[in-house]
């Protein structure tokens, strides 16, 4: 009826149906159908299926055989070659050997049984998270967990038990192999690109309709609101096992650097996103339409052509022209410039200061995404060395965050197993399975990754209890088995490709459903499965009691440590050092700052889902990486060209000038790095205050000066040097103009960070 009211619920259920309908959206958003992602999860279905068969022909009477097999499938792992199959498959071996023995003694002694398993658990953990052996160091944990499980409730026949536990760990691995060697590979880099790819075109589809709405004259086109969670985490994971696949350093630091920028344009269309929603005067923005459309569609442009290119290759090199598309942004900000100076008189007088904020605030987003598009991405120094895959006996150095992260994985196992032998239940065993999964070195952000865990642990293990129910009293041949487990492998794939708002309850939906239905055939017992949808529920319950309670870590706290050694190695890379005096230590530095630019983007992630308990803005870390990042591989490529090419001396006015200005990027830096490192002083106040001491006149005089004396009487000073010397000083300069806009755009960055 026309004119009629909407009905008026209490307030209780009017949210209740507004999180019911904001759940129907979300999953219609994140499930909706993509060829690429269909394809990927039909093939790790299929690989699933394939497993869980090969462990059912093969009698494999143990409820891990298949479980591994989606561990090492599900959760997107590397493709595993036969060497590191093998390699794994040894070190299981050993390990099972060993624990039979161990567990066999131990279980005459019940007080020393628990200290054991927390403390061999959590040197597990740290060294399997250290060395980033990833799902194949989880199913080493699972495997030895389970043979001191499996003694207490089988005590005379457990020893055959865990040979069987190493059967199907032994097919699990060669089945894995078998298809990313030769059956159905599926490279980590081309999954990467095709992601990264696919977000920057809806990045340009998201920038072409907030500029809409913002221009609407009425106001009634509302922008399309900003996704929660950006895909920055599934990013850095197939980036990490593109690594594993080896990718060398140089590409890998191409990688990072091209999710960096397709990170910093998603976060700076977010602050686009919330100007636009603002609720001021248009009349600024009327006046100025036409070329505020054409800013922003010449950016949107770029981004697209940038989004295709990277699938082919990715274009690098800051000093090279910039591609058609992105040559055609710089122009049009310079006529949105020339616009507004124009019409400055008209507005200026009768504007408000709301709307005036709002028009400034919206432009110094286009032009932070015109530097970002109109120019490629900066060349990182090339590697003469090209490194492996990750070492056995590699020592990466002691990480106190991940040490305590090891500790708290082992007191909650310790409780696990208490709760699932006092229960008198074999079955509540998959509470330990599902502690090792569960608990995450998140730094702080673990609530909204259990959340989602519990979630799919919930649907997968309603799913086995209804392939129970239909499937095993009416079916008995394998084939049928195998094709229930392709379907909820379907689902759970599809699902754990989505964003990071469900991906990771999708990958638990196949883990829980393998774990509950377990032993593929025919049977009627629905208790078993019961069972095991609760110790899975109590596992996470169990993770979320000690991660919540023990050392709760929150991003600020792992940021600052990994932001000052970042800043150290950055510090070690400016000229004139006495750290950076050979190709391959560059080259190590730059590695190294490359590896924790990867832990602060993972940072930055965990703070976005923290939300306003964090006490950092991941928006502005992702910047602040970003920046430091580029004034890195700057110093990185000035110190190789310094190698390659030495350079006579200058003169001794030319050279002092050429010592002040690096002296002055060095203070710049250091100064930063010492208000980090210092324990409680990186805070708003502090960083504001330091930000605001620095002055650009420090950097810019005695470069000016030095261009001036170096071109003085058409460059007479460096006349006699050979072509090579005068390329490499005269790059170098040019390098030295652009480090004095970064180190002023880094300070404006890092300002930022504190929220209080």
């Amino acid at each position: 009826m026309a004119g009629a009211a909407l009905p008026r619920y209490p307030l209780s259920l009017q949210a209740f149906a507004d999180r019911i309908g904001w759940l129907i959206e979300l999953l219609r958003a994140e499930l909706a159908p993509h060829q690429r992602r269909v394809r990927n999860a039909i093939r790790m279905a299929t690989v699933g299926a394939a497993g869980a068969g090969v462990m059912a022909a093969c009698h494999v009477h143990s409820t891990l055989g298949a479980y591994i097999v989606w561990t090492l499938v599900g959760s997107g792992a590397a493709m595993m070659g036969f060497g590191p199959a093998l390699g794994y498959t040894i070190a299981a071996g050993v390990l099972m050997a060993l624990s039979v023995p161990i567990a066999g003694m131990l279980s005459e002694t019940p007080w020393l049984m628990l200290p054991f398993v927390g403390a061999a658990i959590a040197l597990m953990s740290y060294v399997v998270t250290t060395r980033r052996f990833g799902s194949a160091g989880l199913v080493l944990k699972v495997v030895v967990l389970d043979t001191f499980y499996n003694v207490v409730f089988h005590p005379h026949d457990f020893a055959s038990m865990t040979a069987s536990t190493f059967g199907g760990t032994a097919l699990a691995f060669g089945t894995v192999a078998l298809f990313d060697t030769w059956i159905w590979p599926n490279p980590a880099e081309a999954r990467l690109l095709g992601l990264v790819s696919e977000g920057l075109m809806r990045t340009s589809g998201r920038l072409r309709a907030v500029t809409d709405a913002y221009l609407d004259p009425r106001g009634n086109r509302m922008p399309p609101p900003a996704p929660p969670v950006s895909a920055m985490p599934l990013h850095l994971e197939l980036l990490d096992q593109a690594e594993t696949e080896g990718v060398s350093e140089f590409r890998r630091a191409v990688l990072l650097a091209t999710i960096s920028r397709a990170e910093r344009l998603h976060g700076e269309l977010d602050r686009m996103t919330t100007i636009a929603q603002e609720r001021v005067p248009r009349d600024v923005r009327a006046m100025l339409q036409r070329e505020l459309a054409d800013a922003a569609g010449a950016i949107a442009d770029a981004i697209e052509e940038f989004a295709r290119e990277i699938p082919r290759e990715i274009p690098i090199g800051p000093d090279l022209p910039p591609p058609p598309a992105a040559a055609r942004v710089m122009p049009a900000m310079k006529a949105l410039d020339e616009a507004i100076l124009a019409a400055r008189p008209s507005y200026i007088t009768r504007t408000g200061a709301e709307e005036l904020i709002n028009f400034g605030a919206f432009g110094a987003s286009l032009a932070r995404m015109a530097d970002l598009t109109g120019r490629r991405i900066d060349h990182p120094p090339r590697a003469e060395q090209q490194p492996g895959p990750h070492s056995w006996f590699h020592r990466p150095p002691f990480d106190s965050s991940l040490a305590r992260y090891g500790i708290k994985v082992g007191i909650a196992t310790v409780l696990g197993y208490v709760v699932g032998v006092t229960s008198h239940h074999e079955e509540l065993g998959v509470i330990l399975t599902t502690i090792l999964i569960a608990g995450l070195p998140t730094y702080g952000a673990s609530l909204h990754k259990m959340i989602l865990r519990l979630a799919g642990n919930t649907v997968g293990g309603v799913l086995a209890i209804l392939a129970t129910i239909i499937v095993t009293p009416n079916f008995e041949t394998l084939p049928v088995y195998m094709m229930a487990c392709a379907a909820v492998f379907v689902i759970s794939g599809y699902a754990g490709l989505s964003s990071g708002r469900i991906a990771y309850a999708g990958k638990q939906i196949g883990t829980a459903f393998i774990l509950a239905f377990a032993g593929l055939g025919p049977t009627d017992a629905i208790d078993g499965p019961l069972y095991r949808v609760w110790g899975i529920i109590l596992g996470v319950l169990v993770v979320m009691a000690v991660f919540f309670t023990i050392w709760p870590e929150y991003a600020s706290d792992s940021m600052l440590p990994r932001l000052s050694r970042m800043f150290r190695d950055t510090l070690d890379l400016i000229p004139v050092t006495t750290v950076s005096s050979s190709p391959a230590r560059i080259d190590a530095i730059n590695s190294e700052i490359s590896r924790t630019l990867f832990e602060l983007l993972g940072v930055a992630d965990d703070a976005k889902l923290e939300g306003a308990r964090s006490a950092i803005d991941p928006g502005a870390v992702v910047d602040a990486c970003g920046t430091l990042r580029r004034i890195a591989h700057r110093f990185a490529r000035l110190d190789a060209e310094r190698l390659a090419h030495p350079l006579d001396p200058l003169t001794e006015g030319s050279a002092a000038l050429h010592a002040q200005f690096v002296a002055a990027m060095r203070a710049r830096v250091a100064g930063w790095a010492e208000l980090i490192a210092r324990p409680g002083a990186f805070d708003a106040h502090g960083a504001a205050a330091l930000a605001a001491a620095h002055s650009s006149d420090e950097l810019a005089r005695p470069l000016q000066e030095l261009d001036r004396r170096i071109s003085a009487d058409q460059f007479a000073e460096i006349s006699g040097w050979t072509l090579e010397q005068r390329r490499t000083l005269l790059a170098e300069l040019q390098s030295f103009h652009r480090l004095s806009e970064l180190v002023a755009e880094l300070d404006g960055h890092l300002a930022r960070i504190p929220r209080r």
